[in-house]
Formats: C-alpha cells, structure tokens, sequence
C-alpha cells in the first residue's frame, strides 16, 4: 500500500527523480570525492574511533565535542578553505578539465587516427596503382603478343615454307607419307596425273596404281589436289606444298 501511494504520488514522485538525479550526476560525485578527500581525517575518526578511545585521548572529552573542537573551528581560515576547496576541484574538473585536457587529448588522438588513415589510404592508393601499372603491361604484352602472331601469320601466308620445314621433320620419320607421296610423284610425272585404286586398273600403263590410304593421306596433308580435265578423267596434281616435300625427298635422297 504504500509503495503504491508513492509511486501514485506526483509530488513525492518529483522529488524521489529529483534527488535520483542529483545524487547519480557527475559534479555531486565529483564534489562528495574531492570532499572526503579533504576531510578525510574527520571522516576517519568519525567513523572509525570509538568513543572510549576518543575519551582516552582527551582525557574525558565526548567524541562529538572533540570533532566540533579539532575540525568546525569557524575563526580558523583553514575550516573555510577546507570546503571551499572541493567546490574549486569540482568546478575544475568538470568545466575545465574538459577543455583544457580531454578535449585537447581527444582532438590529438582524433588527428593521429586521421593521419594513419591517411597514410592507410595513401598505401593503398600506391599498391592500387602498381596493380594498375600491372594490368596496363599486361594489356601492353598481350597486344604485343596478338601484334606479332599477326605478324608471324602475315609471314606465314607470305611465306608457307616456314611452316612446311616443321611439318616435314616429321614425314622422314613416317613410311606411310613417304610411299604415298612416292606413289603420287609416280602417277603426276608417270601417268599425267591419271590413277587408279585398283591395282589391275594400272597394268596396261595408262593409269597409275594409287592406293586409297596413300590417296588419302596426299589429299589430307594438302600435298595433292583433284583436277577435273573436260573428256578425260579426274586426275590429280602437286599442290606447291606437294611440291615443296617432294623437292627436299629427292634432294636427301630420299625419294629417287
């Protein structure tokens, strides 16, 4: 019941949340500290001394009496400054330390985080740029790249030979590709290009004998080419890559 006429009550209510945030703000603790602090001794054999004790010390004189005596001596000037003092203290901690410390400090530290995030950022900002200068070789490399296997086709097609000297390394060391381009040499210088797959086509010598693998493998490896004669049959001719092989073959002796 009365809790609850407390808690009902405006005006108690009021009070109760003033004295609350009197007692819970910072220059009332403030104050009571720098207070104890400079009546540390009053509190100590306030609260600490007994009473006999006092009465020993005294030689009869009543705690109470002693406290008035020792520390509220209005005619010594040191009782006024006593409680004057912690409301200087109070009013420097709370009005001027601030400004004079903890702001200072607070802006000193704020310009040190700022200037290692600069620094932060300009570190950063250089290696972005060496990536940058990284991926702009790169580019450079890979243009250049692109520039000269254009270069080397364009030679290339100028020029196949290059390309048909690394093909032929590998045809001395094939059988098959050097009997067919034996067979086909035979039928183009022999016959005028005029063959035949079947062996018993070419006994009366107006074809020569071709095998359908030789055949395949000249046509294949671009070495011959089919030309269609009006009123005679398909025969078949050198490509100048046919050409080509067939010059180097007989030159290593290869071909006779």
């Amino acid at each position: 019941m009365l809790k609850k006429f407390f808690q009902n009550n405006e005006i108690l209510q009021s009070v109760q949340d003033g004295i609350t945030e009197k007692t819970t703000s910072p220059v009332f603790g403030i104050f009571v500290l720098s207070w104890l602090f400079f009546h540390w001794k009053f509190v100590y054999v306030a609260l600490f001394i007994s009473e006999e004790k006092i009465w020993e010390f005294t030689k009869g004189q009543l705690k109470s009496d002693y406290l008035s005596e020792i520390f509220i001596d209005f005619s010594d000037p040191w009782f006024y400054a006593l409680w004057i003092l912690p409301f200087i203290f109070t009013w420097i901690f709370i009005w001027k330390f601030p400004k004079w410390i903890s702001i200072p400090a607070f802006k000193k530290s704020q310009k040190y985080n700022t200037e290692k995030l600069e620094i932060k950022l300009e570190e950063e900002k250089k290696i972005f740029q060496k990536q940058l200068e990284a991926v702009e070789l790169m580019g450079k490399k890979t243009e250049k790249e692109k520039e000269i296997k254009v270069q080397e086709k364009e030679i290339k097609e100028l020029d196949p030979t290059t390309t048909w000297e690394e093909e032929l390394k590998s045809v001395y060391s094939d059988t098959m590709v050097i009997q067919a381009i034996r067979e086909g040499n035979q039928a183009i210088y022999a016959t005028s290009g005029r063959f035949v797959t079947d062996r018993s086509g070419s006994s009366r010598g107006y074809n020569s004998y071709i095998s359908s693998e030789s055949l395949s493998i000249l046509h294949v490896s671009g070495l011959i080419e089919f030309v269609v004669v009006p009123t005679q049959e398909k025969t078949i001719a050198f490509t100048e890559k046919g050409k080509f092989f067939l010059r180097r073959l007989q030159k290593d002796k290869i071909i006779i």
